[in-house]
This record gives structure tokens, C-alpha cells and sequence, in this order.
């Protein structure tokens, strides 16, 4: 079975973002950061949202956490928030 495990909350990332241990690894990342974010665009002094995006991202990262590359890893799911079920799109359940 493949299996993320949380290592940790990633603090200076937009969204809901955690490292996780890959095993095996995500094309060829043993970690990753997993960030879920609600984003809007506002029509400024109206309030109006143009546009609006739900995703979680899966970033390949270093074991401290630091993103390698932008570039998103299979398993970034649109419309949720939930890394749990991006993880599992990708193949992979969370440990406990």
C-alpha cells in the first residue's frame, strides 16, 4: 500500500499546507507539501469576486518542508480542500 505521512504543518503558505513522507515516492519525491486554498478575485471597491478557485495542490519538496518546484505532482485536485482526497487521487492514503 502507498502511504503519505504528515510530518507537519507548513506555516508560511497560503491555505491549509502539511509535509508529507512518501512511500514510495511520489515520482521520484519522497516529500511533499500538500496546500489547500480557497482563492478569489475581488473587483476592488465593489466587492464583486470575478473568479473564484478551490484547490489542493501537491508541491514536490525537500524533508524541511522547502518547495523544489511549482510545477503541481499528480493528485492536485480542483474544486476541495480536503488533502486527504487529493492524496488518494494521487494513490496514496494518510497514515495515522
Amino acid at each position: 500500500m502507498s502511504t503519505a505521512t504528515p510530518i507537519r504543518q507548513i506555516r508560511n503558505m497560503q491555505g491549509n499546507a502539511t509535509l508529507y513522507r512518501m512511500d514510495p515516492p511520489l515520482c521520484d519525491n519522497e516529500y511533499v507539501v500538500v496546500s489547500a486554498v480557497d482563492i478569489a478575485a475581488r473587483f476592488p471597491g465593489f466587492g464583486l469576486r470575478l473568479w473564484e478557485s478551490t484547490e489542493t495542490y501537491i508541491f514536490p519538496a525537500d524533508e524541511d518542508g522547502e518547495i523544489a518546484d511549482w510545477g503541481e505532482l499528480p493528485g492536485s485536485t480542483k474544486g476541495t480542500l480536503d488533502h486527504t482526497e487529493a492524496l488518494r487521487s494521487a494513490g496514496y492514503e494518510v497514515a495515522a
